[in-house]
C-alpha cells in the first residue's frame, strides 16, 4: 500500500534494500538533506528497534527550536520523542502512531508543536515504515514542514468568513442565486432562510420554480412582484423592488430584494443573484439602512464580476492563473543566472516594481537591488550571497521603492536550478507584496498595547473563562487588589475563585454560574455577593458576565467584569439608616409635641382639682397627676431621641464626671455586677450637657444590668480618636478635629446583627414584653446626635455588647 502527498510519495521499504551500504545511506540522507533546505522541510529517521533517533536534519532541528546534537540527545525514544507534541494533540498523534507500529503503513498528520523557547508552530508530519523480508518494522523515516504560516491565513479566513455571516445576521440581509437555465434556486443563505421562517435546505427544495417563489409574497403584493419580474427577464439588468414577505412562521415583513444578472459570454442570461433585506424599521433608521444597502449593493457588483471572471477562467487556465496572482498580488519571475538579467516577468510583479513588463525582462541584479529600501539592502544583499553560496532557496522580506516613491513592503520565495554539472542555471520565485498585512499587523499590535494599557490600569477586573468555567484564561492586574490572589495564582487554578466565595453565598453563586452555562439565551446582569479575601477580610463584589457565542449560538468563553462595592454599600447602608432614623424623629419628635401639650392640659386640671374635692378624691387626683409627670418623662425621652429637647452644654472634664458616677453606679446595679473604670491618663473637655450624659450612661448601665441576668463584669472606658479613625463620624460639627469617646461595655447575652441595626429604634427592645419601652438607647443616640457626636453599638450573642459615644473635644 502507498499514499502520496505534497511533499514526498512513499511506500512500505525493503529493510534489506534501503541498508545495503553506507553509502546508499549517506547519499539517500544527502538527497533528503536537499530536498529539505529547498523545500524549508525537516527530514528524520528512527530506528525502531533500539527506540531512538539516528538522524535529524539541520531544518528539523530549527523547527524545533534546537540544534541537531541537542535533538538528538533529547529523542531517545518515542516517549520522550513526542515531548514535543502540544498535550492537546497528543492524544491524536499517538492514536496514529499505535497504528503505525501495528500495521506498518504510513501516515501523514498535521499537530501542533511546543520549540525549546516554548513558542507554538503550526506542523505537517509524514511518516513511512521500513520492514525488513518477515515484515518486521526496523525503522522509520519522516519529513516535517512548518505550516504556521498557512495555518494563520486560513484561522484570518475563517475570521473574515466569519464577520460577513455576522454581518448580514445584524444587517437582517439574506443572499440568494437563481439558475435561469433551470428555473430553480442553487443558493440560500441561512438569513435568507431564517427571514422565511424555514431552513436552508427546506427554503431550496420548495422554491424550484418562479411560480412558487411567488408564495412567499404576500398576497396583495403579487402582481406588483410578478411585473417587475417580467420586465427583468425581458430586459435583465439590475433591479430593485420592495414588497412585503409572508414567513411561515410569522407576520408579514417589509423587504427590499435587489436582484442582478449574470451573463455568458455569448451575452446569454444564465444566473441571476441578489438579497433580500428586511426594512420594516427603515422609516426609524433610515440612515443606517441607506449605508447597509450600498455596502451591500457593493457587494453584489463585486460578487457579480468574480462570477463572470469565474466563467471565463472555466475557460483558460492562464487566466485563472493571472486572476489569482492579481487577488493574491503575487508576481512571478525567471532569472537567468549566467546572463545576469530577468528573463521572464509577469504583469503582476510589474505592476509591485511599478514598471513595465519590458523593463523588468532587461534589468540586472544591480538595478533591482536599488529599487530595494536603502535600510533593507545591506540585508538582502548578505541573504542573496548565502543563497548563492550554498545552491539554496531564498524566503524573506523586504521593503521596494517604486520609480513614483511609493514603498511597498514584499515578501519573496526563490529557488535555482542547478545543471547537472552544480552550475547555477535560472532562478525561479516568487514576489509577493504583502503591504496591506504588514499595515494591519502593525495596527493591531497597536490595538492590543492599548488595549492591555488599558486592563492593566483599571480598577474593574476584567477576566477571560473558559466555556465551562474551569480555566481562566486571563485576568488584569486588578484582581490582585481586590482579592489578595496573586493572577498567577488563579491562572494556574480556576478553582481560587469558588474558594473566595464567602459561605453563605457560595451555593446561590455556583447555582447561578451552572445556570449560565447551560443558558443559551444568557442575558448579561450584575450579582452582588461576599467574597473572603487571601488576608480573611470580606468584601463585597458586583460582577456582570457575557457570553461569546460562535455564529451557531454557541458559547465558546465568558467574559466577566467585577468592581470592589463593600464602601459604596456601606455607604448606602449608612445613609438608609440615617434617613430611617430621621424620618423616626420627625414623627417621633411631633406626637412629643403633641402628647406634651395634652398632658400639660390634663397636669394643670388635676392640679386645679386639688383641694376642692373630699380625701379620698384627692388621692385618685395625685394618682392622675402622678401619671401626667411620668408622661411628661416619656416625652423626654422621645425629644432626645429626636435631638428637640433644650441642652445646657458646659465645658466639662470627661474623666471627672464618669469617676463621679463610679459609686453611684455600682449601688444601682447591686452586688452582682463588678463596676471597671478605665479612663484616659489626659485631661480631656467637652461642651456637654453633664446630666443628660450622666443620664445616658445611666441609661446603658442599666441596659448592661438587664444583659447579665447571672451578674458579669461593667466596664466604663474614655479614650480619644479622630474624625477618620476610629469612628469614621459623619456630624454636623465638621470643624472638629478630634473627639471624646466614651465606651460602656459588658459580657452579657449580646444581640444579634438585626437587632443591633434596630436597637436606636424608639419602642424597639429586645426584652420580653413589659421589661422596657424601648426608649433607653434612642435617647441615649438622640442625645449624642444633638451634641454633635455619634453613637456606635458593637454586640455579638454571647461575646457581649459595647456602646461608644462620642463628642467632640473642647480646647
Amino acid at each position: 500500500m502507498s499514499y502520496a502527498n505534497p511533499y514526498f510519495t512513499a511506500a512500505k521499504l525493503s529493510y534489506e534494500s534501503f541498508s545495503s551500504t553506507d553509502d546508499a545511506i549517506q547519499e539517500t540522507r544527502a538527497l533528503y538533506q536537499l530536498a529539505g533546505k529547498i523545500a524549508n522541510i525537516g527530514f528524520w529517521e528512527w530506528d525502531e528497534v533500539s527506540d531512538k533517533c539516528i538522524y535529524c536534519s539541520e531544518e528539523l532541528a530549527d523547527i524545533h527550536g534546537v540544534n541537531v546534537e541537542e535533538f538528538l540527545l533529547l529523542s531517545t525514544s518515542n516517549a520522550a520523542d513526542r515531548r514535543w507534541i502540544h498535550q492537546e494533540d497528543r492524544t491524536k498523534y499517538e492514536s496514529v502512531a499505535r497504528q503505525f507500529h501495528r500495521d506498518h503503513i504510513g501516515f501523514q498528520i498535521e499537530y501542533r508543536l511546543i520549540r525549546a523557547d516554548g513558542t507554538i508552530a503550526e506542523v505537517s508530519e509524514v511518516v513511512a515504515p521500513i520492514v525488513d523480508n518477515g515484515g518486521q518494522l526496523q525503522r522509520s523515516i519522516g519529513f516535517v514542514k512548518d505550516i504556521t504560516s498557512r495555518k494563520n491565513a486560513e484561522l484570518a479566513l475563517q475570521k473574515i468568513t466569519d464577520l460577513f455571516s455576522q454581518t448580514e445576521a445584524l444587517a437582517n440581509i439574506g443572499h440568494w442565486e437563481w439558475d435561469e437555465v433551470s428555473d430553480t434556486c442553487i443558493y440560500c443563505s441561512e438569513e435568507l432562510a431564517r427571514l422565511h421562517g424555514v431552513t436552508v435546505d427546506d427554503f431550496v427544495a420548495f422554491t424550484n420554480s418562479s411560480s412558487t417563489d411567488l408564495e412567499w409574497i404576500y398576497p396583495d403584493d403579487r402582481a406588483d412582484y410578478l411585473a417587475a419580474s417580467n420586465k427583468y427577464l425581458a430586459e435583465p439588468k439590475r433591479c430593485e423592488i420592495e414588497y412585503r414577505l409572508q414567513p411561515m412562521n410569522g407576520n408579514p415583513l417589509h423587504v427590499r430584494e435587489v436582484c442582478a444578472p449574470v451573463f455568458d459570454k455569448t451575452n446569454k442570461l444564465i444566473n441571476s443573484i441578489g438579497y433580500v433585506q428586511d426594512v420594516s424599521s427603515e422609516r426609524r433608521t433610515t440612515d443606517r439602512l441607506r449605508q447597509a444597502r450600498d455596502e451591500l449593493e457593493s457587494r453584489v457588483r463585486e460578487r457579480t464580476s468574480a462570477l463572470s471572471k469565474a466563467n471565463e477562467d472555466l475557460m483558460a487556465n492562464e487566466q485563472r492563473l493571472r486572476d489569482a496572482t492579481r487577488i493574491a498580488k503575487l508576481g512571478w519571475f525567471k532569472w537567468d543566472a549566467t546572463a545576469n538579467r530577468g528573463v521572464y516577468c509577469d504583469g503582476e510583479l510589474a505592476n509591485i516594481l511599478g514598471v513595465p513588463v519590458a523593463e523588468c525582462m532587461n534589468e540586472t541584479m544591480d538595478q533591482y537591488i536599488a529599487r530595494i529600501h536603502v535600510d533593507d539592502r545591506d540585508r538582502v544583499k548578505q541573504d542573496y550571497a548565502d543563497a548563492i553560496a550554498i545552491f539554496g532557496p531564498v524566503d524573506i522580506e523586504y521593503r521596494l521603492i517604486t520609480p513614483a516613491g511609493i514603498v511597498r513592503h514584499v515578501h519573496e520565495i526563490s529557488h535555482p536550478e542547478i545543471d547537472t554539472d552544480g552550475i547555477r542555471l535560472h532562478t525561479f520565485g516568487t514576489l509577493q507584496d504583502i503591504t496591506d498585512r504588514t499595515t494591519i499587523s502593525e495596527e493591531l499590535a497597536d490595538v492590543e498595547q492599548r488595549l492591555h494599557e488599558l486592563s492593566a490600569n483599571s480598577r474593574e477586573v476584567f477576566s477571560i473563562l473558559s466555556a465551562n468555567w474551569r480555566q481562566v484564561l486571563y485576568v488584569n492586574p486588578a484582581f490582585e487588589n481586590i482579592s489578595g490572589y496573586g493572577c498567577k495564582e488563579l491562572l494556574a487554578d480556576a478553582d481560587i475563585w469558588k474558594n473566595m466565595l464567602h459561605p453563605d453565598d457560595r451555593d446561590t453563586i455556583i447555582s447561578e454560574m451552572h445556570d449560565k452555562i447551560s443558558d443559551r439565551n444568557l442575558d448579561p446582569s450584575f450579582t452582588d455577593y461576599r467574597i473572603v479575601r487571601k488576608d480573611n477580610t470580606i468584601r463585597w463584589i458586583s460582577a456582570r458576565v457575557y457570553p461569546i457565542r460562535d455564529t451557531t449560538g454557541k458559547i465558546l468563553r465568558f467574559a466577566g467584569v467585577a468592581e470592589d462595592i463593600t464602601e459604596r454599600r456601606a455607604a448606602v447602608d449608612a445613609l438608609h439608616q440615617a434617613q430611617k432614623s430621621d424620618a423616626i424623629g420627625q414623627l417621633t419628635s411631633g406626637i412629643a409635641h403633641d402628647f406634651n401639650n395634652l398632658l400639660a392640659v390634663v397636669i394643670g386640671n388635676a392640679g386645679l382639682l386639688q383641694g376642692r374635692l373630699n380625701i379620698e378624691d384627692d388621692k385618685l387626683v395625685n394618682e392622675v397627676i402622678e401619671a401626667g409627670h411620668r408622661g411628661a418623662e416619656l416625652t423626654k425621652r422621645l425629644l432626645a431621641y429626636s435631638r428637640q429637647q433644650p441642652l445646657k452644654p458646659v465645658r466639662s472634664e470627661i474623666n471627672k464626671l464618669v469617676s463621679g458616677m463610679g459609686e453611684l453606679l455600682r449601688r444601682t446595679l447591686g452586688n452582682g455586677i463588678v463596676v471597671e473604670l478605665d479612663l484616659i491618663k489626659d485631661v480631656v473637655y467637652a461642651m456637654v450637657d453633664p446630666s443628660l450624659l450622666e443620664s445616658a450612661i445611666l441609661n446603658l448601665a442599666l441596659n448592661a444590668r438587664d444583659a447579665m441576668p447571672n451578674g458579669g463584669k461593667l466596664t466604663i472606658g474614655t479614650s480619644r480618636c479622630t474624625k477618620r479613625h476610629e469612628s469614621q463620624l459623619a456630624t454636623n460639627n465638621q470643624s472638629a478635629s478630634s473627639y471624646m469617646s466614651i465606651v460602656v461595655r459588658d459580657n452579657g447575652v449580646g444581640m444579634s446583627s438585626e437587632e443591633s441595626s434596630r436597637a436606636v429604634e424608639p419602642f424597639y427592645t429586645s426584652k420580653n414584653t413589659g421589661d422596657g419601652n424601648g426608649l433607653g438607647l434612642p435617647m441615649v443616640y438622640g442625645f449624642a446626635k444633638q451634641s454633635d457626636g455619634d453613637l456606635l453599638i458593637d454586640s455579638h450573642p454571647g461575646t457581649g455588647t459595647s456602646v461608644t459615644i462620642y463628642l467632640p473635644c473642647s480646647i
